[in-house]
């Protein structure tokens, strides 16, 4: 269970705009899985913190793919914004330009969606290999 556990948390790919290079923090999540996975097999009593942090890692790392995507309306709000809007009891609002990254915004659905595709088609090709 903790290497399948493992192996998922280093698998976790983020992506730059273009989906198709790894962006710097992919290897930043990859060095803190592996330090984090050592120190877990060298202490197992910290395994309650271990999956608590994991978690909150997880979430930090999606928002931080969440906000790398081109269309202005997609993006996530980083937490620091909510701190601000907390604290401060003010927000900047959002300007969008018209037909703003259209083309980027375009390309990374394509891209997104022909990795959906072969996806399917992959599961699809293994689910009638196993069934043979």
């Amino acid at each position: 269970v903790f290497y399948e556990l493992l192996s998922f948390i280093c698998s976790v790919k983020l992506h730059n705009t273009l989906i198709t290079r790894p962006s710097c923090f992919y290897y930043f999540h990859r060095v803190v899985a592996f330090l984090g996975g050592i120190s877990l097999a060298e202490n197992f009593n910290l395994f309650p913190s271990f999956v608590l942090f994991s978690l909150a890692w997880f979430f930090l790392a999606m928002l931080i793919h969440q906000q790398q995507h081109p269309n202005p309306w997609e993006r996530k709000r980083s937490y620091l914004t909510y701190w601000k809007i907390l604290l401060l009891n003010s927000s900047a609002p959002l300007t969008v330009e018209a037909c703003e990254n259209k083309g980027e915004i375009v390309k990374y659905n394509s891209l997104r969606n022909a990795q959906i595709k072969k996806r399917r088609e992959r599961r699809e090709r293994k689910a009638k290999e196993e069934a043979e």
